[in-house]
């Protein structure tokens, strides 16, 4: 599973743990059932760090929206109510391997009577690099200036692999 794809079902695990109402990844205009969730993803980008370690930040929308848009109601005591939470629940989440990472740059606003809370889930990763051929022997021969000219030499076997890096 990529890793978008786990921070997506961890957000909507909480999502779903704190109030238990539906989580929607796609927006559905038909059947949708309220009060509920809408996940969006906004942005994600990746940055090489350092060797096979990357930097991904991926960055959301949750709306919560408590009624359908036609209903009118005043719904700002819950939807404050909701974003007090989710400052809380949503500070960590934990993948499906265990792994627990941490939302950061968390605020929200209220639109059109429904809540947007903004967070971001930023994580280093690890690439698979391909596995380089071990060098099978290495013979090395040296010598020591300052008028000894004996000559050295030895054998490694194995200790080194051949490398494109250099």
């Amino acid at each position: 599973m990529t890793i978008i794809n786990e921070v997506i079902k961890g957000i909507s695990s909480k999502l779903h743990k704190l109030t238990k109402y539906p989580v929607y990844v796609d927006v559905k205009k038909n059947h949708v059932v309220f009060p509920c969730f809408y996940l969006k993803q906004l942005d994600q980008s990746q940055e090489l760090s350092v060797g096979n370690r990357y930097w991904q930040e991926h960055s959301f929308d949750i709306w919560f929206m408590p009624n359908a848009a036609d209903e009118v109601s005043d719904v700002r005591e819950e939807i404050h109510k909701m974003a007090e939470a989710f400052f809380v629940e949503l500070e960590y989440i934990t993948l499906s391997d265990g792994s627990v990472i941490r939302g950061t740059d968390m605020h929200y606003r209220t639109t059109d009577g429904a809540l947007h809370f903004f967070v971001s889930y930023n994580l280093f990763i690890l690439k698979e690099r391909e596995k380089a051929e071990k060098m099978q022997s290495l013979k090395a021969e040296g010598a020591v200036k300052n008028g000894n000219q004996k000559r050295r030499t030895g054998s490694i076997r194995g200790a080194f692999r051949r490398s494109n890096d250099c």
